[in-house]
């Protein structure tokens, strides 16, 4: 805004209204993402635990940086997707958005930490994807899943 210029107070008021609503607005978003960022925090730590566990029964190589890397890489895609669930929840004054989205990204990390939790046990958790909204097309039901016994052959076919 040029100095010259005279802003009438009608304009101040609207103004100071939007800042103060805007305010409020991610006050409010704020303050509803912290628990789920705390969930989120602890199932990045304990996939990373299983995840880690996993690739040494593979017989993988484990590096410390592509561990961190791909840590921080999630802790970031989590920070978003609770951003977004919880502004949408404040934006359309509904706890149900917040969820839908937020119970199907950590759906899907519990699944991973399964998935991960099982393979160190020796078993494979076939068929179970939280992702595969469209059955029909896919030929796969989440009644579908099933929890197998690797047998030998395919515990060495995981570590080559």
């Amino acid at each position: 805004m040029v100095l010259s210029e005279k802003v009438s107070a009608g304009e101040l008021l609207l103004q100071g209204s939007v800042a103060t609503t805007a305010v409020v607005f991610l006050q409010k978003a704020v303050l509803d993402m912290i628990p789920y960022l705390i969930i989120a925090f602890f199932l990045i730590l304990v996939d990373l635990y299983f995840g880690i566990k996993a690739a040494r029964k593979r017989g993988e190589q484990i590096r410390a940086s592509g561990a961190f890397r791909r840590t921080m890489g999630k802790t970031m895609e989590y920070v978003c997707w609770v951003i977004l669930a919880s502004s949408l929840s404040v934006a359309f004054d509904t706890r149900v958005i917040e969820w839908v989205v937020l119970g199907i990204v950590m759906g899907n990390e519990v699944l991973s930490i399964l998935t991960n939790y099982f393979e160190v046990h020796g078993y494979k958790l076939k068929g179970l994807n939280i992702f595969k909204i469209v059955s029909d097309k896919t030929g796969v039901d989440l009644g579908d899943a099933t929890l197998e016994k690797m047998d030998e052959e395919e515990k060495k076919g995981d570590k080559e």
